[in-house]
């Protein structure tokens, strides 16, 4: 967002972006739970550090794979404009290498699952593969620029490729191959749409612009999935805005809207109508037509040019979608304080902000929004390159031109790269490859830890082929990692690592963590508060497995290579350890992985459970309660007045004798007052009769 508004003329953001260049070439070289840079890049996929740039060692959703192509989309973005400037060799020499780490780092494990955009699913996300597409395609363009290799910019048509698998035949699923998931109708869609959104880009496209009529379709889905899910929603019909969460099944914190999805649904809508006045044309065909009927009812399938002045149906639904979209960007408003502040939600029952406050991505979205509503866009960002495994085209100005060139050649097949240079079509590479297959949901994809699914596990229950010898298939390019020591990066070694994996079967406590603790500084040097995090991915009651993987220097002449290690709980702030020590040998470099398949040995302190510690809780409050009651009449008996009921010898405290004492009839019946009450005297009546002697 900031190198957005630099684009468009806001210098003063210039010291912030550059602050921001070298802290991320610092972090890039920060080992983490996910790994280092070197020599594989996994270190890359970290979500989480603290301020001070040093790593969060508790465990989270890990990895994300978004992060590196979000930063290098920025990073590319600031880039562009440099070489505009005339500093190509600052671009060249400082920046790029940042961005090449994380173009290795997409063109390498694209195809391995990780952790959506709300770091809660793990899998493939729509969110995620959108934007490493994206970056790849600029990458590729920015180093033909500035003259550079872009290692793993050759994977870019294979994950346009799956991008398509996301679409269901109804909507955009926006998470898949994961084995429990809500709906698939999911706010990760619509924030997938505008992150691609390119104002050159055909609505036709692969890349479901905003204007697509698929990407239109899932936009209505996903808005209806929540028009009666909240209560501030309830008097809102077809047509209108309405509070926008994250997806429909959604309980973090309750469950709310957020501020930032309400503002997407708007700027996806400013977007649509923007890429439709470029290309002066609309397509309205059976996956679009609901989205356009529900906004202007008369909207039959065809093509509206733009044409018929302010009265023709193009202008009209030009109008109509602006005016859907200031909808949305009404209910952020109206449940916004007035200072203007922008917590993460709103609860969905009285509107009032909720959960984090003072979000930046929420103030950020506000921004890109209103720039879309005013009429600014970023530039494009070469999408017309993109083309899928078999077909390329070459797009300018709103039309294809040039044909796609290939032949079988050895049993594969060749493809010329075909640019656009002055209006014609030019090749500009040409390369053979297999036969691309077409990528199934159900494929070979990764897991998080860098293992393929397929590969867990052999017939006989042990670990299968290796990952980490990089014997990459077509679908995946073998990094080259860097740090960017211009840029500010320590000038970390590599040294030749091995792969080592932790498993252990240890039943836990919501809210419990398992860590391994050892005598590395890999594994915390004995330290808890540094030991190696696990994770609990794959956790199920009936296998109660924590999982974690690191890279270990490779055993090397006569470096100690006995790590002595064993698993501890952390229950709140407190550790509990096993009784058992375990150890294992680092292997040689160039060795296969070792595996550690424990059993967690020794003591468990399970937390009660919630109706214990409050039925506990109660008693506690009955007895505190007795005994504040006690201390009550003991105390007024030892300072009340005492007082002889007639026919008693023993005096009493005046409130037992109040609480005993009989109600009586007056004698005098004169006394018209207590006639008509018949003895019907209050507690306090009683005792001031007593008091003054009224009784006989």
């Amino acid at each position: 967002m900031l190198v957005d508004e630099y684009l468009l003329g806001k210098d003063s953001v210039v010291p912030y972006i550059e602050e921001y260049i070298h802290s991320q070439a610092i972090l890039q070289t920060v080992s983490s739970p996910s790994g280092s840079l070197l020599p594989r890049g996994l270190g890359l996929g970290e979500p989480k550090f603290h301020a001070n740039s040093t790593k969060f060692n508790m465990p989270w959703g890990r990895p994300q794979r978004d992060g590196p192509a979000l930063r290098a989309i920025s990073l590319i973005k600031y880039c562009n404009h440099l070489v505009h400037k005339g500093q190509q060799e600052k671009a060249k020499k400082i920046v790029w290498p940042l961005i090449q780490n994380d173009l290795s780092f997409i063109g390498e494990y694209w195809n391995r699952t990780g952790f959506d955009l709300w770091e809660e699913v793990l899998g493939s996300s729509f969110f995620t593969i959108q934007n490493q597409h994206r970056a790849l395609i600029e990458g590729k363009h920015l180093a033909r620029h500035i003259d550079v290799k872009c290692t793993g910019c050759d994977q870019a048509p294979n994950l346009l490729e799956f991008l398509q698998h996301f679409w269901n035949g109804k909507f955009i699923d926006s998470n898949i191959n994961v084995d429990e998931k809500p709906s698939g109708l999911d706010g990760n869609s619509i924030l997938g749409s505008i992150s691609a959104f390119d104002i050159e880009a055909t609505c036709d496209a692969p890349t479901f612009q905003p204007c697509n009529s698929k990407a239109l379709a899932n936009f209505k889905r996903v808005v209806d999935s929540f028009r009666h899910e909240y209560s501030i929603n309830k008097d809102t019909g077809p047509g209108h805005g309405v509070a926008i969460g994250r997806y429909k099944e959604d309980v973090y914190q309750g469950g709310n809207p957020w501020y930032l999805a309400t503002f997407a649904a708007a700027e996806f809508l400013y977007d649509a109508v923007a890429q439709w006045e470029y290309q002066k044309e609309i397509n309205i065909d059976s996956h679009s037509l609901p989205f356009f009927k529900e906004i202007y009812y008369e909207t039959t399938t065809g093509r509206y040019p733009a044409k018929g002045g302010k009265n023709g149906i193009f202008a009209k639904l030009c109008k109509v979608t602006r005016k859907y979209a200031d909808s949305f960007v009404e209910v952020a408003r109206e449940y916004t304080p007035e200072d203007g502040s922008l917590s993460e939600q709103f609860d969905r029952s009285t509107g009032e902000p909720a959960s984090a406050k003072h979000l930046t991505w929420s103030y950020a979205s506000f921004l890109t929004m209103a720039r879309r509503r005013e009429g600014s866009f970023p530039p494009s960002w070469h999408s017309s390159e993109s083309y899928l495994p078999g077909h390329c085209g070459c797009h300018r100005g709103g039309s294809h031109c040039g044909k796609h060139e290939s032949h079988k050649k050895d049993g594969g097949h060749c493809r010329h790269h075909i640019e656009c240079h002055g209006g014609h079509c030019k090749i500009e590479e040409s390369y053979c490859q297999d036969e691309p297959a077409s990528l199934s949901t159900k494929g070979k994809y990764g897991d998080a830890t860098g293992d393929t699914k397929d590969d867990k596990k052999d017939k006989d229950g042990k670990h299968g082929k290796d990952a980490e010898s990089r014997n990459y298939n077509k679908y995946s390019t073998p990094g080259v990692y860097k740090p960017a020591i211009a840029a500010g990066a320590p000038d970390v070694q590599g040294p030749c690592q091995v792969k080592t994996r932790f498993e252990v079967s240890a039943p836990t406590y919501f809210g419990e963590s398992i860590f391994v603790i050892g005598n590395i500084k890999e594994l915390g040097n004995w330290n808890p508060t540094k030991a190696f995090p696990l994770d609990s991915n794959e956790y199920k009651p009936e296998h109660p497995i924590w999982r974690g993987t690191l890279f270990l220097d490779a055993k090397n002449g006569g470096k100690e290579s006995k790590v002595k290690y064993h698993y501890i709980r952390k229950q709140g702030d407190k550790y509990v350890k096993e009784n058992v020590e375990r150890h294992f040998e680092i292997k040689e470099c160039g060795a296969k992985a070792t595996t550690m398949e424990d059993e967690w040995k020794g003591p468990v302190v399970a937390k009660k459970k919630k109706d214990e510690k409050e039925n506990e809780k109660d008693e506690q409050e009955e007895k505190d309660k007795k005994k504040k009651d006690n201390a009550a009449k003991q105390a007024m008996d030892k300072h009340e007045p005492m007082c002889i009921m007639p026919g008693q010898s023993e005096p009493m405290p005046l409130h037992k004798l109040a609480a005993q004492m009989p109600l009586m009839h007056r004698e005098n019946d004169e006394d018209k007052t207590h006639k008509e009450k018949k003895g019907k005297l209050s507690v306090k009546e009683r005792i001031s009769c007593l008091v003054h002697g009224d009784f006989d």
